[in-house]
């Protein structure tokens, strides 16, 4: 019995652990978000700093001396876990507020695909409500990518 319960016991410790891990967050010095009601090409010309319920957003984060790969440690080609050995992806959270208030859930499809060819870039583009026949974005909601692939957009997170 006690066996049970030892094991009952680290199992939770354990899930909490995974999901306090989850939400960590932490800062890349020089890097620089912008959202839009436009995707995004080249460069942040056009960034907006308020939405109205109506609008498409897109995101971009741009890097001072950084590739997207170094700013997030991602794998280097050929060690990726994805199976061509290139591409993989980062945890992507995405939260509404209004008015301080927290709007509907987070996503919880959290795996953003990103392309090989990515990783080197300073700067990385991606949606966030997009227009749907503009998504670019692959999501899912296991690391593999093995299932439920769908582009954006995240309307499930808005109340």
């Amino acid at each position: 019995m006690k066996k049970i319960i030892s094991v009952f016991i680290f199992s939770m410790l354990f899930s909490f652990t995974v999901f306090s891990q989850a939400d960590q967050k932490r800062t890349i010095p020089g890097a620089k978000m912008y959202f839009s009601d436009k995707p995004f090409a080249n460069n942040n010309e056009g960034h907006k700093t308020s939405f109205t319920s109506g609008n498409f957003i897109y995101g971009r984060l741009e890097f001072d001396n950084k590739t997207l790969g170094d700013a997030f440690s991602l794998p280097k080609d050929g060690e990726a876990p994805l199976g061509n050995k290139n591409d993989c992806f980062l945890r992507y959270r995405v939260t509404v507020y209004k008015n301080g208030e927290q709007q509907g859930q987070p996503n919880f499809w959290d795996f953003l695909y990103v392309f090989g060819k990515e990783k080197n870039s300073n700067a990385f583009n991606f949606d966030i409500l997009p227009e749907p026949s503009k998504a670019m974005s692959m999501m899912c909601g296991t690391e593999s990518f093995s299932s439920n692939i769908a582009a954006e957009p995240l309307y499930h997170i808005m109340s």
